[in-house]
């Protein structure tokens, strides 16, 4: 379903793995989650993450976005 809210794409687009040890956490992007958002001129986009690095540090999301063909 769609949504208006810029926060329904979560975190859930990212995979954590932690090391309770050491009190770390890894992340790998789920490369299967595909969004559909559009912009103010209601073209529509595939969006997908490929990374959450930059440089080797965390918190950097990398994405790709396509347009794609009217929904309706």
């Amino acid at each position: 379903s769609f949504s208006n809210k810029p926060e329904v794409i979560g975190h859930d687009w990212k995979i954590p793995t932690i090391d309770e040890a050491s009190n770390t956490a890894v992340y790998k992007v789920n490369m299967g989650k595909i969004y559909i958002i559009n912009d103010r001129n209601v073209l529509y986009y595939k969006l997908r993450f490929w990374t959450y690095y930059k440089n080797g540090i965390k918190g950097y999301p990398g994405f790709e976005y396509l347009p794609i063909s009217p929904l309706f």
